[in-house]
């Protein structure tokens, strides 16, 4: 006979005996609780047994005692938690009997212990419990205090987490003793080249640290985006023998050091698929760094023309010794876009420049700063002197804020992120004609879930141009809308122009499987030259499906589209393709 069952079988001739010296002839009048030992006076003890007795006066005064009923009641006081003993007796009481349950409170706690915790203090931990001192202890209770403290551990990621021992000690202290799940080491299998180091560091997830799944969730992400490796596996973890750490194991396949490839692409602003010539080097100056260079190809007039030339160098720590991300970059490109007088034309230009990018991570992957210095030389391929077009230059610094608290970038079930950018232009004499700005930027994204496999996202885009220059300009100075990337239902190569945007995009998502997703969207924007004087009837409108494929590389996304202009000329259904989500 297991313990639980013998206690059972004792409760029940204990409360067998207690019934023998009962008056079950008379009326019961009155029904009392007393206390055996002290007076209890905490709180919630005291609601929870006037509740119990409200209720069962209503069942029982007037009525006569029945035995199998009594011991129902009996079992119900019970179940409140709060007692070591219940007995009963009846006493005279005017014309019938009171009903008395002669009880034996719990201990009354002096404090609550942890052992073992590092996430959250004892504080945090203790604040929602029932059970802290000076309140009775209750077994019902208790048991849903274990349930809370698990599962503020696991809604925050940490999943190896369990209470290894809990009981109330000799003092009448709560004691918990606590195993958060700590990493005792992280392993890679299949490096050659990458030393572990550069790995390392990137890592917010280290050996001593507790396991988080969110964190390791995000610091796979960050190997792929790396660019060393062709694939990276979900991580391994392999418990010590004492169940009190784990082992992270990482099995990656590294790319090629130096690796020369040829593709196609969206060319976004003609809308058109090109070709690509791309050469990649790593650890060229230090180890860490990579050197990329491309070349982009186009078909015109029957003949192949070179569209872009590129060169990208990116450091993720600079000089291994900061982690302040660095980057440059160098490009000659050529294709056709609008001028800011005439958006019904398009004309060829091409466009030198460079730009150096520093990034600076505020706190882990959540908050980061970027600053970004550019010049570029801008000049039409063609003669236009009748719309008063001159070659200009753009030099200018921007400043740039992030925040992101998604768990999934790629699907996220719940969480926001925003972005503010600033940039202004300079004059450093290096341009005849410079172009003299100020550029404003915000976005942010909020995510609802709505069930276990649909979420609603909502995005909002601002967008603030200003100049005092009265200047001929192509249009990617100021905000475009329209496009795979904006406003669906509109092509990239006639999206509307101004100084001014506003952007909303709304999408309900279905998952239909883990690799797959429906997508029901709506898109609504305008653009604006000067003022702020927004009326619903200047707004833009896209609707339309799409559908999502996950792959190792990120979601394949195709939505089906139709645009309806702010004057209400409805467009032909467009076929968007691109990699990753809107937002």
């Amino acid at each position: 006979m297991n313990f639980r069952l013998f206690l059972c079988v004792c409760i029940f001739f204990v409360q067998i005996i207690a019934l023998q010296a009962i008056d079950f002839t008379k009326p019961i009048l009155n029904i009392s609780v007393l206390s055996a030992t002290e007076v209890v006076s905490h709180r919630q003890y005291v609601e929870d047994v006037e509740a119990y007795l409200k209720n069962l006066r209503e069942d029982l005064i007037g009525g006569r005692l029945v035995e199998a009923e009594l011991i129902r009641d009996i079992d119900r006081l019970y179940l409140l938690g709060y007692f070591e003993e219940i007995s009963v007796q009846t006493v005279p009481y005017r014309n019938g009997i009171e009903l008395q349950f002669i009880v034996t409170p719990n201990p009354i706690l002096k404090k609550v212990d942890f052992n073992g915790e590092s996430i959250f203090t004892s504080d945090e931990l203790s604040r929602p419990l029932y059970h802290k001192p000076g309140v009775v202890f209750n077994s019902k209770y208790f048991k849903e205090d274990i349930a809370y403290i698990k599962d503020q551990y696991q809604s925050y990621g940490y999943e190896l987490f369990q209470i290894e021992e809990s009981h109330l000690d000799s003092q009448n202290n709560l004691v918990f003793k606590l195993n958060e799940g700590k990493v005792r080491s992280i392993r890679w299998n299949g490096l050659s080249r990458v030393q572990s180091y550069i790995l390392d560091r990137q890592f917010r997830t280290q050996p001593g640290t507790v396991l988080n799944s969110f964190f390791l969730r995000k610091d796979r992400e960050m190997l792929l985006k790396l660019g060393y490796f062709s694939n990276v596996s979900p991580p391994r973890l392999e418990e010590t023998l004492d169940r009190t750490e784990v082992d992270i194991v990482f099995d990656v396949t590294e790319m090629q050091s130096n690796r020369v490839g040829l593709g196609l692409e969206l060319e976004q602003v003609e809308n058109e698929v090109v070709g690509f010539f791309r050469g990649d080097l790593s650890h060229v100056l230090i180890h860490s760094d990579l050197l990329s260079g491309k070349t982009q190809l186009g078909h015109k007039d029957g003949e192949i023309d070179v569209r872009t030339y590129s060169l990208h160098y990116y450091q993720p720590w600079f000089l291994n010794w900061i982690p302040l991300s660095f980057e440059t970059n160098a490009w000659w490109t050529t294709q056709e876009e609008r001028i800011s007088v005439d958006l019904d034309s398009s004309f060829e230009n091409t466009r030198i420049g460079a730009d150096i990018v520093f990034g600076l991570p505020l706190f882990y992957d959540r908050l980061h700063f970027r600053t970004r210095f550019l010049i570029e030389s801008v000049s039409p391929n063609v003669f236009l002197d009748k719309y008063n077009f001159e070659k200009y230059g753009v030099q200018s610094i921007s400043f740039q804020i992030q925040y992101t608290d998604l768990e999934d970038m790629f699907n996220p079930r719940g969480g926001i992120k925003w972005l503010i950018r600033a940039e202004r232009s300079m004059d450093l004499g290096e341009f005849e004609n410079p172009l003299i700005f100020s550029r404003y930027r915000f976005d942010a994204s909020t995510y609802f879930g709505l069930s276990e496999r649909s979420v609603l996202g909502v995005h909002m885009g601002l967008g603030y141009f200003i100049t005092d220059q009265d200047i001929t300009t192509f249009e990617r100075e100021k905000f475009e809308l329209g496009g795979a990337a904006t406003l669906r239902g509109f092509k990239e190569h006639r999206a509307f122009v101004g100084d001014r945007r506003f952007l909303l995009n709304l999408e309900y998502r279905w998952d239909v499987t883990d690799s797959i997703q429906w997508v029901v969207f709506y898109d609504v924007g305008t653009t604006l030259d000067y003022g702020l004087d927004i009326t619903f009837d200047s707004f833009h409108h896209g609707r339309g499906i799409g559908i999502r494929f996950f792959t190792p590389l990120g979601p394949l996304r195709f939505d089906l589209a139709q645009g309806v202009e702010a004057g209400g000329e409805i467009h032909d259904l467009i076929l968007h393709f691109s990699l990753g989500q809107l937002f």
